[in-house]
C-alpha cells in the first residue's frame, strides 16, 4: 500500500505492468484550507504507479480479472493536520481507517475488478459546528 508519497514508483511501472489510473475530477490540495466549504470527499485505487487522490469519483483498471486492489477513501481541500476539522467515515463500510501524515484519514476498502464502491463521509468544522456530507465513487474496470 503506498500511503506515503515517498514509497510509490514513478506511473511508467503502472503502465509497464499493464495497470493504470486516471480520473474525472479536479486536483485538490491534500490538506490546504481552514474553509469547509473546500472539503471534497476523494479516492484512488492503489496501484503500483503514483497513485494520486481526485475529487468525487476515480478509476482504475487492470487487463486482468484478478487481482483485488485497495480503494483509498479521503477528504482533501482542508487542513486535517489541526484540530479545526473532524472526518466521520460513514455506513460502516471501511475495512480500516488509518491517519496518515500525507492524506490524514483515510479509509481502506478492497475492491475486486469490475466493482464500484461509493463511499459516504462527514467533515465537522469543530470551530463553527457546520458539517457537510460527501461522497466519492471508486470504480475498477476491467479491460
Amino acid at each position: 500500500m503506498k500511503l506515503n508519497v515517498l514509497t510509490r514508483i514513478a506511473s511508467a511501472s503502472a503502465l509497464t505492468l499493464g495497470l493504470s489510473v486516471s480520473a474525472m475530477a479536479n486536483t485538490y490540495s491534500v490538506q490546504s484550507s481552514s474553509n469547509l466549504g473546500d472539503a471534497a470527499a476523494a479516492c484512488y485505487i492503489d496501484t503500483t504507479g503514483w497513485d494520486e487522490a481526485r475529487a468525487d469519483r476515480c478509476f482504475g483498471s487492470t487487463f486482468t480479472i484478478n487481482g483485488d486492489s485497495t480503494a483509498v477513501f479521503s477528504v482533501i481541500g482542508v487542513n486535517q493536520s489541526s484540530s479545526q476539522f473532524n472526518v466521520e467515515y460513514l455506513d460502516n463500510t471501511c475495512d480500516s481507517i488509518m491517519n496518515t501524515t500525507q492524506e490524514g484519514k483515510v479509509c481502506l476498502r478492497a475492491i475486486s475488478p469490475g466493482q464500484k464502491l461509493t463511499q459516504r463521509v462527514r467533515v465537522t468544522d469543530n470551530y463553527t459546528g457546520q458539517s457537510v456530507v460527501l461522497d466519492a465513487v471508486a470504480n475498477y474496470r476491467v479491460f
